[in-house]
Formats: C-alpha cells, structure tokens, sequence
C-alpha cells in the first residue's frame, strides 16, 4: 500500500512550485543536495540486462528511481531517453520491481537504451533515506563529481522539468 501511494499521480502540466505528495510529508520536485558521496548502483546491484553497461561519459548523471508498475514512472521514460540521447547527461535507471521480468519488458517496450539495475528489496534506494523517500517512486538523483547535488521527487511532466536542474 505505501509504494502505491508514493507513485504521484500524473497531470499534464508541472507544478510551479514543489507540491505535497499524496501522503502530505512528501515535496514533490526538485529540491538541493548535500553533496553526499554517490556510489553508483554498478557496484552494488545486478545489472537488469544481460551484457555490460554502456561506459559512463563525463559529466552529471541522473540515477532515475522506478517502477513497472508506476504509471508515473512509465510516463517518464521517454523523457529520461532523451536526456540520455542528448549526451549531456547520463542516466541511469534502478527499479524497484521484485521481479526482473516486468522491468525488462517495460524498458523494451519503451525503448529505453540506457544502463538500469535491479533494486528489489530497496536496499540501494534506502541507502539515500536522507536525500529520497524509500517509498517515493518515481524519484531522481544528480550526480556531478561523485556527489550528489540535487534531488527531484516525483514524475518529470515535461522537458523543461527534467533539464531544469541538469542542464
């Protein structure tokens, strides 16, 4: 029940200004970092594909948070596709699916190209509780340096949304 009512509901333009989550205590948006040292999910999860993941390129990278079974997070993915294709940022993609099958079937069907790994107890996603809700599915973290400097909570609604923060 509570990862159903982290995935924010989606509306078709974004909000100005953070908003409150479905369960009140959760700031939907973009919000700054502490810059707390990042380990990349590579070293600690199993890569959802099989074969290796694409090197990193210089630059930030924006871990994305997910689920197959949030609408939200499905929504997203073609924007996410488009950050990573515009060879300014890299992304990466962790879900939160217990199951590896749906995710993969997901990021296919989506055509997603980019790296994602498999988080099906939350420890990885948990490993961030000071920065992201362990429950708050779809969320991102940028990464520039090794350190994490901005947090988005919730869906990106649009373009503008997403490179805000990473352009």
């Amino acid at each position: 029940m509570l990862l159903a009512t982290a995935c924010a509901p989606s509306t078709s333009s974004p909000p100005a200004a953070p908003s409150r989550g479905a369960d009140n205590n959760i700031v939907l948006g973009w919000h700054s970092a502490h810059h707390r040292a990042v380990t990349l999910p590579a070293s600690s999860l199993p890569q959802l594909e099989k074969g290796s993941p694409a090197p990193l390129r210089r630059g930030p990278v924006l871990i994305n948070f997910w689920a197959s079974w949030c609408g939200p997070c499905v929504k997203e993915l073609p924007l996410l596709e488009r950050l990573e294709r515009s060879g300014n940022v890299t992304v990466l993609g962790v879900t939160r699916d217990v199951r590896r099958q749906p995710a993969l079937e997901m990021i296919k069907s989506s055509h997603v190209s980019y790296a994602n790994w498999l988080d099906k107890d939350g420890a990885y996603m948990r490993s961030f509780r000071d920065l992201i809700p362990p429950v708050a599915v779809p969320s991102s973290l940028l990464v520039v340096d090794g350190r994490a400097t901005a947090v988005h909570i919730g869906p990106f609604r649009s373009w503008r949304d997403l490179r805000s923060a990473v352009s």
